[in-house]
This record gives C-alpha cells, structure tokens and sequence, in this order.
C-alpha cells in the first residue's frame, strides 16, 4: 500500500536528515510516535530486503511499539532500493513488515523515528536542492516544523537559500499542511522560499528574508494556487523590494511587516490571484509597496489593518478586476497612513465591490479613487454604494480628499478615528467610530447592531463601580447594566 494520507512528519532543530521522521496513528496496532525526536529510536546499516515488504536484520532491535513509524531506507551497499517505508507489522527483533515492496538488497542503512533536520527532506524540486532519498510527501500529509519556544523569534531555526518547491494536495486526500509547534518556527531565506504548491496551507510559521536573489521578486516570498492558505503566518520582507504572497486562497490572523527599509518599491503584500480569497483579520504594515492587488473573482478583505504602506500610484487596495461580475467586498479594514490612495480602482470592475465600515484616513491620496469614469457614471455602476466608511477630518483626512469621482454615502463620516496610538500600531478606536457601522437596525426592527467602523473594535473602559459590564460580544460593544 502507499504512505497513508494521514502520514505525519516531523522537522527539528536537533534532528537528523537520515531519520524516519514520520508517523501514521491510523496504522492498525500502531505503536509509539517516535519521530518528534532528536535521534533515531533504531539505526541499522545491516538490512536484507529480499524483494517483498519484508525487511531483516542480524543486529535487529525492532519493537512492536515501532508499528506506525517510518524506516528511512537511505542506501544499500549491494541492490536494494532506496525510500521511506511504514513499519506496519514486527515479527520479531529481526523481522519486520513494512507498506510496500523494497527490491532484494543487502546492507540496507536505515533509521527508524526520529525527526528531520530540515524541510529539504520533503522538497521535489526547487533551486534550494532536491533530497537524495525522494521526497515521500503527499496529499493530505503534515508537516510539523519545531520551533525555539517563542511567538516572534529574533533568530532563523532554519535557514534557506534558494526556494522550494513540494509535492500538492488534493480534494481527494486532502490539503498538505505546514504547522510550526513548540513556539513559531522561523525560516530565514534569500528571497522566493516556498514556490508553486497547490492546495497547501501554512500555519503558526514566520518568514523573513534577507535577499532578492531566489526568484523573481513579482512571485513572491510564498507562492501558490488553488489554494495556499495561510493561518497565524508571519511574513517579514526585512527591507527588501518583494511581494509578500502570491496565489493565496485565505489569509487568516497573519502579519505582513517590513523591519527594514522603507524606501518605496514595487510590490504587493498579498497578491491573491485566486477567485474567492479571503483575507480576514490580518496586518499590513510599512509595506515598501503596497498592501493587497484585488484582480479576480469574489476577493475580499475584511478586518485587516493596511498601514504605512509606501508605493505611490496605487491604492494601499489596489482593485484592478475589469468586469460587472468580480463582486469583491472590502469591509471593516482599517487603512491609514498609506504614500498612495487607500482604495483606488482601475477601471469599471468598481461596480460589484462592497465597500462599508471602513476607516480610510491619513492617506497620501484619496479615501477612495475611482481613475477612471465620472461621478455621475460610478454612482451608477456600483450596485451597492459605498457607504459607513469614515475619511478623518483635519490631521486625519487624505491628503486628496475623501473621494474622487464618487459621491458620498448616506451614512459616511469625516471624523478623526481617535486611534489609541497609530504610531505603535494600536488602532483601536475612540468614541467618534463606536456603533457606527453596518448593521445598524436589522430588518424588521427587533434587532440593533452597535459595531465600530474600522478592523479594530473599541474596548470599553472597565466599570468604576457597582452593576456588571456585559462583555463585547454580547452586544458588539461593551455596556453596563444594573448600575
């Protein structure tokens, strides 16, 4: 049988590139993982295959708690093959039964558990190098990546040069994950690092890059299809002139920062590319070039904060998407201090975007900028006008004006946000934005929404005395009752 899509595989700092490194719970009878460690729990240079699934060996020391785990088959000294095998039966401390047929061969090397040294192990291609042993990754496998222990690490666990690329997932077996564990994970690479995988996702990993020379800056320091989603990822372009991700599917609570140079360049942060990307809850900060290219069908961002973004030309969320049909929606985002406009659309694709509850302040352009058609003509095409958006007021207004060939929505503001501290990257808001979004009164008039305009929702200050605070998400803001 093939490697099961449950397989998993485990990556460490102290591990050993010859180690099995995986193991699949649902293997009847499975024993002990014991791939989430340093060392092999067996190391052999004396294995037989003799052309079936089973493998033997004078010096032995198999268990059966080893059922479930990988045997790393890394070479023989006469025939045989190489490949990593499922231990899915022990017959004794020299016989076991692994998934699938090894060709006859003696002085077999092979580990049992332990856990990689480095992602290279999984790789089917890339400049970053190809393994010796081809890579047994498959749909539906994870990855778990160890990291040092902390949330934001100051120094790489793993160190790249050149991109990777990996076997993709599938709606049959299921997506290929990367999850970092112990902490997150930080790869440190010279530019492009994950290239061209399709169905992946990422979770709990940071990237930072210390070049441009891996790949073409336009693909990206992550790049996919049909999905790459990432979850909690940490993205730091660390001064240099490159897009963020390209090809994303959904993009949940991730950062995408710049602790480097902030000259203005090219790029976007996240370049979805995919019909139906979500981008939810996530931090755009200081940019080189801007935050978020929407370009296809049914994209959206909602609860995200684009800040300090530094290309000029373009919206902090550029809209480019040229039909009736593309339906993007842009709700609840905060998009403040950005060189450019904050949204700016292209062409006639505005017709179909949502726009509402957004702060849109401070900008180096407009709130909002249709570049191209009249007033007259936009307010037309859109078929839900943009409206609960809030454009500042003195300090805080865009520097060209709230809008640009578009009239106002019935509901929009012009007040001064009252960040708590944008300098910081606090944008939690004042009481000028509170219960002043969309939905307000839901149809019917049995219901009342009271949620901010803006990503980050306001934190009511603690009761001085007497009656219970209900918290926020009772009521979408916090009140006091029985006082």
């Amino acid at each position: 049988m093939a490697i099961n899509a449950a397989m998993q595989w485990w990556i460490r700092t102290g591990g050993s590139n010859n180690n099995g490194a995986g193991y699949d719970s649902t293997v009847a009878s499975a024993g002990t993982n014991y791939a989430d460690q340093d060392t092999a729990q067996l190391a052999l240079t004396d294995i037989v295959a003799n052309g079936t699934t089973t493998l033997t060996s004078v010096t032995g020391g198999f268990t059966t708690a080893m059922i479930g785990n990988v045997i790393k088959l890394r070479s023989f000294s006469s025939g045989g093959a190489t490949g990593y095998r499922v231990i899915t039966a022990r017959t004794d401390t020299n016989t076991i039964t692994v998934d699938a047929t090894v060709t006859t061969g003696t002085g077999g090397s092979g580990n049992v558990g332990g856990a990689s040294a480095t992602l290279l192990n999984f790789t089917n291609g890339g400049t970053a190098g190809t393994p010796a042993v081809t890579s047994p990754l498959a749909a539906g496998h994870t990855l778990n990546l160890q990291g040092a222990g902390t949330d934001d690490p100051s120094s790489a666990d793993y160190t790249n040069t050149g991109y990777m690329q990996f076997a993709s997932g599938s709606s049959g077996s299921g997506i290929i994950r990367l999850i970092g564990y112990n902490g997150r994970p930080y790869i440190s690479a010279n530019g492009l690092t994950i290239y061209n995988v399709t169905a992946w996702k990422i979770q709990n990993v940071k990237f930072k890059i210390t070049g441009t020379s891996s790949g073409s800056a336009d693909l990206g320091i992550l790049n996919g299809s049909t999905p790459l989603d990432l979850d909690n990822v940490y993205v730091d372009m660390n001064g240099q002139d490159i897009a963020g991700l390209k090809g994303a599917g959904h993009v949940v609570n991730s950062k995408f920062i710049n602790s480097g140079s902030t000259t203005a360049g090219t790029y976007a942060a996240i370049l979805p590319g995919q019909w139906g990307a979500r981008i939810y809850g996530c931090t755009i900060d200081k940019w080189r070039g801007y935050g978020i290219e929407f370009d296809s069908v049914m994209q959206s961002a909602q609860f995200c904060t684009i800040t300090n973004c530094k290309k000029t030309g373009v919206g902090a969320i550029n809209v480019s998407a040229s039909t009736f049909d593309y339906r993007s929606a842009i709700i609840n985002c905060t998009i403040d201090g950005n060189a450019a406009d904050g949204i700016k659309f292209s062409n006639i694709g505005l017709a179909d975007c949502l726009i509402r509850n957004n702060i849109i302040t401070t900008n180096g352009g407009y709130g909002i900028n249709c570049s191209t058609g009249t007033t007259a003509f936009n307010d037309r095409a859109f078929t839900i006008t943009p409206d609960y958006n809030n454009f500042g007021t003195g300090a805080t207004a865009n520097t060209s004006g709230a809008r640009n060939a578009l009239s106002a929505g019935t509901h929009d503001l012009a007040l001064d946000p009252q960040f708590t501290n944008a300098a910081a990257g606090d944008y939690s808001v004042g009481t000028n934005m509170k219960a002043a979004a969309s939905p307000g009164v839901f149809p019917g008039g049995l219901s009342t929404g009271y949620l901010d305009i803006g990503a980050v929702q306001r934190q009511e200050p603690a009761a001085s005395s007497g009656g219970v605070t209900v918290p926020t998400a009772v009521f979408g803001s916090s009140m006091m009752v029985g006082a």
